[in-house]
């Protein structure tokens, strides 16, 4: 869903952004990869900060315990 509208949001208002693949979409979650780790999101606790480009690459930012949760943050 490369047409994705980006979500409005306060700069520093996500304590873990990270540089992502989508992998897979569904719809109310995504599967995503850093590279190395490779986990499903809830689109309701992450906003899109960038729009996918070609290699389905964007950017997410999510809460801190979220990214605890999933890996993403040690």
């Amino acid at each position: 869903m490369a047409d994705r509208k980006e979500k409005r949001h306060i700069p520093g208002s996500f304590p873990v952004v990270v540089s992502v693949r989508v992998v897979k979409e569904h719809l109310k979650a995504i599967l995503v990869s850093d590279g190395s780790i490779e986990a499903w999101l809830p689109k309701s606790q992450i906003t899109f900060l960038t729009r996918y480009n070609e290699r389905r690459e964007t950017t997410i930012g999510m809460p801190k315990w979220l990214a605890k949760e999933k890996g993403f943050l040690v």
